[in-house]
């Protein structure tokens, strides 16, 4: 199976390394870029979690366009699927958020 995305994600136009990751790790579509770009700002009290390590990219990135981060937190032990690697820990933040 993931030859098949690889090879279709190598196939598409439009794809670029996400300069945040580690080289060949991160692949995002233009259109995605473009859309993020262009959505308003939330100003909205705001939870930013991460995979471990990621928090200081990730917030530069999503800094711009969320305006009121109120806490901003690495999820130790956590890839891509934070609440499945570390449920605990992520509920703890978000019952502390939300308790805020």
């Amino acid at each position: 199976m993931r030859k098949v995305i690889v090879s279709v994600f190598a196939t598409m136009d439009g794809v670029q390394q996400d300069p945040h990751s580690t080289p060949g790790a991160v692949l995002t579509l233009d259109k995605d870029v473009r859309d993020t770009k262009a959505a308003a700002p939330t100003r909205v009290p705001t939870l930013l979690m991460t995979a471990q390590g990621q928090l200081a990219p990730v917030r530069a990135t999503a800094a711009p366009r969320m305006t009121n981060i109120v806490r901003a937190v690495d999820v130790p032990n956590a890839g891509h699927w934070l609440v499945e690697e570390n449920p605990r820990f992520v509920t703890a933040e978000l019952l502390r958020f939300l308790d805020g």
